[in-house]
């Protein structure tokens, strides 16, 4: 190549930059955007439906204990107008047992749901005399379409 050819530098076209444009960033912020719209929710239902499930084990747990205990005294009370077994704590519900009056021959086992978990309230109903047991949904968020109460609502749409 001759001198003569070659164009001055600040003549010659500039190089392109490396890096992103404004519209690429744009774009990759609105993608993750839609993203967290759609993920948030689904993650959040997961979460929930994961708690519901810790306070129905508890609440079958309160109610193996109370029937061991039964078997024992023969009254599900433990003479002071409690329940004859200790309970859970902790976690995302608060548990309360309360046997029937003298003599205890029923109890009502309570789990309510606490911080995020507020709106939901399940208990226990174990009346051996009568009903047998009776699981009942007391509280669940409105966005879960709260459906019959006869049974423990472990997802939205009023699904047992």
């Amino acid at each position: 190549m001759s001198s003569a050819s070659r164009r001055p530098k600040d003549l010659q076209a500039p190089q392109r930059g490396r890096g992103f444009t404004l519209i690429e960033v744009l774009i990759a912020i609105v993608v993750v955007g839609i993203l967290t719209a759609i993920a948030l929710p689904q993650y959040t239902l997961y979460v929930q439906r994961s708690r519901v499930v810790e306070a129905h084990s508890m609440l079958n747990d309160i109610r193996t204990r109370q029937e061991q205990f039964f078997q024992d005294t023969r009254r599900y009370d433990n003479g002071g107008g409690a329940c004859g077994v200790g309970l859970p704590g902790g976690g995302s519900f608060t548990f309360t047992c309360v046997p029937a009056a003298a003599p205890a021959l029923s109890f009502t086992a309570t789990a309510t749901g606490t911080g995020s978990m507020s709106s939901f309230a399940y208990d226990i109903v174990v009346d051996p005399n009568g009903a047998g047991v009776v699981r009942n949904t007391v509280g669940v968020p409105a966005t879960w379409n709260p459906a019959a109460t006869t049974c423990w609502q472990t997802r939205p749409g009023g699904h047992c």
